[in-house]
C-alpha cells in the first residue's frame, strides 16, 4: 500500500540553508525529516498557543467556585434552545 506524500518547496537564502544542514547532521537525520521535525514541532507549539485556554491561579480558583455552586433553573430562552436542539437533532 503506497501513501501519497506532498511536496512543499521552500527557496532560502545559502546560510540558512547551510545552518539547517548543520543542524540535521548534528541531529543525524536528514535535511527533509530535519526540516519536517522543526516545523511539526513549531506548528504544534503555535496551535496550542492559540487553541489551549490557560487561567491564571485566581481565574482558576473562581472557575472551581463557579463549577461547585448549584445549577440554576432554566430561563424560558435555555428551555427554548434545548427544545430547538431536540427538534432538530432528537432526543
Amino acid at each position: 500500500m503506497s501513501t501519497k506524500l506532498d511536496r512543499l518547496d521552500v527557496r532560502m537564502e545559502p546560510e540558512v540553508k547551510k545552518q539547517w544542514e548543520h543542524g540535521a547532521r548534528l541531529s543525524g537525520v536528514s535535511l527533509s525529516a530535519f526540516v519536517k521535525m522543526a516545523v511539526t514541532q513549531r506548528a504544534t507549539e503555535v496551535i496550542n498557543t492559540y487553541e489551549a485556554l490557560t487561567l491564571s491561579a485566581a481565574e482558576s480558583a473562581w472557575f472551581v467556585d463557579l463549577l461547585r455552586q448549584p445549577a440554576n433553573e432554566p430561563t424560558p430562552a435555555m428551555r427554548q434552545a434545548a427544545a430547538r436542539r431536540r427538534e432538530l437533532l432528537g432526543s
